[in-house]
């Protein structure tokens, strides 16, 4: 009988070949079926409402022991288990990534991932020690992404050169970003204005509506309108009187939000120009100040190196 073809397509060389991914070869190291064992409750679903399930803790897993024959011993799964736990060090705990989820491999688009790398001379010496960065692909089979490993601090310098650059560029052009903010705060004053000279002919309105509303008190006390026609103009006076008083206060909200986006434009550029600023006198920065002010990164194999900013646009 034909067996479906469960393989990953993605795992596939570009010749069709199918290829072992490192995260496959470790569930297969790690799944005690191999020893007889059956494992079930590893995720649940939180809600009937929310279909995505959740991973459990692996000391809430339910594991039945010697359920079939074992393909392996006990003491040969152990020290495999043992020689897979020594790869997986404190290194994640322990090295700080400051570009992570920001950088892409620039030839499939994959995410990179980040490694925290040493090399030794004969004598066990460290001689060099950092952080680099490779396309995610790659890393789980070189042959999968002709891509090329790259250092986190030439990143990191790429990263401070374009923000230096961007920078540069408003400190020459001063004069025109001058005239490009006075521009658009005209823009936004011509646009109260206009609210405003709204807002007077809507006051005048109010007010001479509410003189009608006087005068035909009066007139209703002189007798000279009876009830029901003084009830059937009052009703429509004061219908006509609650729009404009709408109309009115949509304009002031109006209003307000101009001024608000005037204030909070130019404050948000300054603080983020600020930021950008100290972020060039850091020797370590870190993620969270990164992902302020870099939105993207990708490299390419000839390690050209593309770097989008998150102000670049705004300022």
């Amino acid at each position: 009988m034909k067996m479906a073809n469960t393989r990953n397509l993605n795992s596939k060389n570009p010749d069709g070949r199918y290829v072992w991914l490192r995260t496959q070869i470790g569930k297969i190291l790690r799944n005690e079926v191999y020893i007889g064992n059956v494992v079930s409750g590893k995720t649940e679903q939180k809600s009937p409402k929310i279909k995505k399930k959740f991973s459990k803790e692996k000391s809430e897993y339910i594991v039945k022991e010697n359920m079939h024959e074992p393909i392996i011993s006990k003491e040969l799964w152990e020290k495999v288990q043992n020689k897979l736990n020594s790869y997986h060090t404190d290194n994640r705990k322990k090295y700080e990534y400051p570009l992570k989820d920001l950088v892409y491999c620039g030839e499939c688009g994959n995410k990179v991932r980040f490694q925290h790398n040493s090399s030794k001379n004969k004598s066990g010496e460290i001689y060099w020690e950092g952080n680099t960065a490779v396309c995610g692909k790659r890393a789980d089979y070189k042959s999968l992404c002709d891509n090329v490993v790259i250092g986190e601090k030439i990143l990191i310098k790429a990263v401070k050169d374009t923000i230096s650059e961007e920078i540069n560029k408003i400190e020459y052009t001063s004069k025109e970003l001058k005239e490009i903010y006075n521009k658009a705060q005209k823009k936004i004053k011509k646009a109260i204005n206009g609210t405003q000279n709204e807002l007077e002919i809507k006051n005048k309105e109010l007010n001479k509506l509410t003189d009608e509303i006087t005068r035909l008190y009066e007139r209703k006390i002189l007798k000279e309108i009876t009830v029901e026609e003084f009830t059937e103009i009052y009703q429509k006076l004061t219908e006509k009187k609650k729009k404009i008083q709408k109309e009115i206060e949509e304009l002031n909200n109006k209003e307000n939000k101009l001024e608000n986006k005037s204030k909070s434009k130019n404050a948000e550029d300054k603080k983020i120009i600020k930021l950008a600023k100290e972020f060039l006198k850091m020797d370590n920065p870190d993620n969270e100040i990164l992902k302020k002010l870099v939105k993207r990164i990708e490299f390419d194999k000839n390690k050209n190196i593309k770097v989008e900013l998150t102000f670049a646009k705004k300022v």
